[in-house]
């Protein structure tokens, strides 16, 4: 009889049936208890972020709601719609971790080896993330650049799928005069040597964007993320960066006299003979920042930084500097080195003013 002699685990072998149907109870409880400490962990989970000037903290709960919410003393100084959007960016970043942590979560509990637990993952991800904010569709451009060639350039850029990484918008040497590119997803532009004075790109999405030598004179990139942007000669003459995040830019030789950073995020930047005379630097973060070298200091003559953070900044800068609210009391020398100490950052030197 076809399959059925003893011994061989053939279908009609009692013996190898009931082994594989133990096997497989068994994978379907072992499947079971994966699942129901999967679940247990996720219901459980909380993860807790806090902006980098330290305004708010949000603890977030499994499904990515707000379950907490502290305020930081510094946001009786600090404008209302300020205090709000840093609320709404930190809940952001805390639902990032929260969908990264989710993840490991699902990982380390049922695994990824399965369509079922990569389709868990990826779903898990996708509500937590939810879409991003910046927008990439010719229908979203608020004004176009009077220039056809800049235009010409930010159409086709519009036009690439997102799912294209090597894409990136080719605008070096354009000029964008004229645009409003607030919201948008520029993230990875190449604009060296373009010119966007006076543009407006408030909340928009410039992240890695080279925008070496360009001219930014008067442009607002309020709210906006330049995270790791080259900005090296550039001149953004009373450009808005206020609430920027600026995280890690290359600000060398550029020339941002009169430029508003208020609570702007300049942590880890590299500030190498960058001109921030009469610059609003109020409330800002500079934390391990490099504020120029010995023969290449940062220009901060006249410049406003009440309420800076200056955790761990370095370098060397030029003086005066107005360290109160109401921009009365500015210090220089030994008296500016000592202000610097007192805010944590005993390695800036200020050096002498030349005539």
């Amino acid at each position: 009889m076809a399959g059925g002699a003893p011994g061989t685990g053939g279908l009609l072998d009692p013996d190898g049936a009931v082994e594989r149907l133990a096997e497989w109870k068994g994978r379907i409880d072992q499947l079971a208890a994966d699942t129901r400490a999967m679940s247990e962990r996720l219901q459980e989970l909380r993860v807790t972020a806090a902006d980098d000037n330290r305004l708010v903290e949000v603890t977030v709960d499994a499904a990515g709601r707000l379950f907490d919410l502290r305020l930081g003393q510094r946001i009786q100084r600090v404008a209302s719609e300020v205090v709000a959007r840093t609320i709404m960016d930190t809940v952001g970043v805390a639902r990032q971790q929260l969908a990264d942590r989710s993840q490991e979560i699902i990982a380390d509990t049922v695994g990824t080896g399965s369509a079922a637990a990569r389709a868990i993952a990826e779903r898990v991800g996708e509500q937590l993330r939810g879409a991003s904010r910046y927008k990439r569709s010719v229908a979203d451009v608020t004004r176009w650049p009077d220039s056809p060639d800049a235009r010409a350039a930010l159409e086709e850029w519009l036009g690439v799928a997102p799912s294209d990484t090597a894409a990136y918008l080719a605008g070096d040497f354009l000029d964008f005069r004229g645009a409003d590119l607030s919201n948008l997803d520029l993230a990875g532009a190449y604009l060296a040597n373009s010119c966007l004075v006076g543009v407006r790109c408030e909340d928009a999405n410039l992240g890695d964007a080279n925008l070496n030598n360009a001219e930014l004179d008067g442009a607002d990139f309020s709210f906006s993320d330049l995270a790791k942007a080259d900005l090296v000669g550039s001149t953004a003459r009373n450009a808005r960066f206020s609430s920027a995040r600026l995280f890690s830019v290359q600000f060398d030789e550029a020339v941002l006299e009169g430029a508003d950073l208020s609570h702007a995020t300049l942590n880890s930047a590299k500030l190498y003979r960058t001109d921030l005379r009469a610059a609003e630097l109020g409330f800002s973060s500079l934390r391990w920042c490099t504020l120029g070298g010995a023969n290449m200091p940062a220009v901060l003559s006249g410049a406003r930084m009440f309420g800076c953070r200056l955790e761990g900044a370095k370098g060397t800068v030029v003086g005066p500097v107005f360290v109160d609210q109401a921009a009365t009391r500015s210090l220089d020398g030994a008296e500016l080195e000592a202000w610097f100490s007192a805010q944590d950052a005993p390695d800036v030197r200020v050096a002498p003013r030349t005539p």
